[in-house]
Formats: C-alpha cells, structure tokens, sequence
C-alpha cells in the first residue's frame, strides 16, 4: 500500500509543468546563444576590416548576460569615426532580429591621457565614456552610434587625442531592465 502511494506522489510529480526556473533556463541558453553568435559575427565582420579586436561574454549571477566586443586598437590613419562607421555596418547586418528580445546595446572609448598623470592614477590608465545602453532596436542603435559619434568628435577636439579602443556592448536580461551596472 505504501509503494503504490509513493508511485502516485512520483509520478504526480512527473505529470506537473515545468518550474518557471526550467522554462527560464531554456530562455537564458536561448539568449546567451543568439548573442553569442552576434557577437562573433561582429568580430568576424571587424577582423575582416584589419581591425585587432577581443571579444567577452559572461552569464551574471541573476542570469543576465553581458558580452563585450572591443576593437583594441585603432591603426595609424585610420580615425575613430572611420571605425564607427564601420562598426554600425558590421551591427546592422547583424540585426535587430537576430537579438533577443531584452537586449541592450552601448557603445564606448577607452582613452590613455599619458600625459596628464592625474587622469592616468585615477582611471587606472584608461578612461571611458560612452553612450547609455539602449534597447536594441532597429530605431535605438543609429541613435546610440551618433551619440557615440557626437562623444569621439568631442573628446578629440578637447584633448586632441583619438581612442585607444572602442567597445560594443550588448546586455540582456529576462526582464528587460535597463542595465544599472553600465551607466
């Protein structure tokens, strides 16, 4: 009597939907694969220009997922609008489609201000500015590039300098939440 209450307990378990924390981790793997491929696509697209870029990608504790793809270092003659250009060309064929939905995307510069020691002990050696993350829409990403456009024709009138690096950032999280750890 015993063993046949506990075959009916297995398999009520059995028989229950799915934990939201299944369906979840579906989604999570889902994401992290789309935008996984978007960003070595992005790579593939920026080493295929002549440009040295590294890429990292990362699934956080509260299982959003940052990825990062930077161009390490700009060749001599070549400026830092030339590079966004080419970097907006690379992400539109990516495509708002490709990304899943919750994704963010920032674009930024690094900068290394040898000579004003200040600046350097205080940033660690590099500093960064960039344009807020917004959504990843086919309306959202032309107008964070002419932010970031708008950023590297200011800092290069300022300080007379261009970017030692510029990143793509993508963030995505299941609730859709702008990213606080990026601002």
């Amino acid at each position: 009597m015993k063993r046949a209450a506990e075959l009916s307990k297995k398999q009520a378990k059995e028989a229950r939907p799915k934990k939201k924390r299944d369906i979840d981790d579906t989604i999570i793997d889902d994401a992290y694969a789309r935008i996984k491929k978007a960003i070595d696509y992005f790579q593939k697209k920026m080493q295929g220009f002549g440009f040295d870029v590294g890429v990292q990608i990362q699934q956080n504790r509260d299982d959003s997922i940052d990825a990062e793809s930077t161009v390490l270092s700009i060749p001599r003659g070549v400026t830092a609008l030339t590079t966004l250009i080419r970097m907006e060309k690379s992400t539109k064929r990516i495509g708002p489609k490709a990304l899943p939905k919750g994704t963010w995307i920032s674009i930024g510069f690094r900068w290394t201000f040898r000579d004003e020691k200040e600046l350097y002990k205080r940033y660690k050696g590099m500093v960064t500015a960039g344009a807020f993350p917004q959504r990843a829409t086919k309306q959202k990403v032309p107008i964070n590039y002419a932010t970031a456009r708008k950023i590297a024709r200011n800092v290069e009138k300022k300080r007379r300098v261009k970017p030692g690096q510029i990143y793509l950032r993508l963030h995505w999280n299941l609730e859709d939440k702008r990213p606080e750890h990026l601002r």
